[in-house]
């Protein structure tokens, strides 16, 4: 008998465009089930949101559309965890390792890559908070993934115990599914089309959930990302604030700059200048990724 063939076999054999979407989602299923060990975390109302824009810093936002999820369709591109005109809000949340978590919304965005640091970056970040609590899925695939956070470290040791409670060929096919999350949510890509198999991924859980959270590639897996669908979301947060930042490199240290903020998030927003704080100088010098503004 010939050898099953594993997920990323079968995904190695099927070309990534949009007329193969159905096969690509049928790799991910064993005997019409779709085997993801994961688990049930809550966004609480007590737990804020950052969502980072990068944009010229003559811009000046004054409607909400204009810092959440891109707000038409035909805006969107394939994403990491969004398919290719799927309006998904992504942000990120505290974490013990980075109590800064717009720092880690800023580096999902910033223009940093492969080796190349522009001197200077602006930054709108938007603040929002939960309604009600929220639960989401949270996944973290591998050792790596799990490497920068207790939390996910502690998520990882249920999902692999999980794994192990299978019995065969389950348990295999939930370790597969885990080899090709691992690979899909930790590599580099050049372009919209690297997402496809995260892409679809993630959007198969969201019709099963309210969104999804997995530690963050770009701020070294010391924070979480989150991503929910717009229905979701409009359902059910709300903008407290934005601010706007200056991002400053220098050699191996970058400053991070707060320098103004909204009075008011009626639309148009009102701005006025951040105030400094007594005894402090405007400009603070840290090691990146963990600045924090004062």
């Amino acid at each position: 008998m010939e050898p099953t063939k594993t997920i990323r076999e079968v995904l190695n054999s099927i070309e990534l465009k949009e007329e193969n979407i159905h096969r690509i989602k049928a790799a991910f299923f064993h005997d019409g089930q779709l085997l993801v060990p994961c688990q049930s975390v809550p966004i609480t109302t007590d737990i804020k949101v950052y969502r980072a824009r990068n944009h010229d810093p003559k811009e000046l936002f004054v409607r909400k559309d204009q810092v959440t999820y891109p707000p038409l369709p035909n805006m969107v591109k394939t994403g990491r965890a969004n398919m290719r005109g799927n309006q998904v809000f992504y942000g990120a949340v505290p974490v013990r390792e980075m109590r800064c978590p717009w720092i880690g919304a800023m580096e999902e965005v910033s223009e940093v890559r492969h080796g190349l640091i522009p001197p200077a970056q602006t930054f709108t970040v938007s603040r929002w908070k939960a309604r009600r609590s929220v639960p989401i899925v949270s996944f973290v695939p591998s050792e790596l993934l799990a490497s920068g956070m207790d939390s996910a470290k502690a998520v990882y040791e249920r999902s692999v115990a999980q794994i192990e409670a299978m019995n065969e060929p389950y348990r295999s096919r939930a370790r597969d599914l885990y080899d090709v999350l691992h690979h899909e949510f930790t590599k580099e890509v050049d372009g919209v089309d690297e997402y496809w198999i995260s892409a679809i991924f993630s959007s198969m859980l969201y019709t099963h959930c309210n969104g999804i959270s997995y530690p963050s590639k770009r701020a070294a897996y010391k924070g979480y990302n989150i991503s929910i669908p717009k229905d979701k979301w409009d359902e059910n947060f709300d903008l407290l604030q934005c601010i706007q930042f200056q991002q400053h490199t220098v050699g191996s240290r970058t400053l991070v700059v707060p320098y103004r903020m909204t009075a008011s998030i009626e639309e148009p927003f009102t701005w006025e200048d951040m105030p400094l704080a007594d005894g402090l100088p405007p400009f603070t010098l840290h090691p990146y990724p963990h600045t924090r503004p004062e």
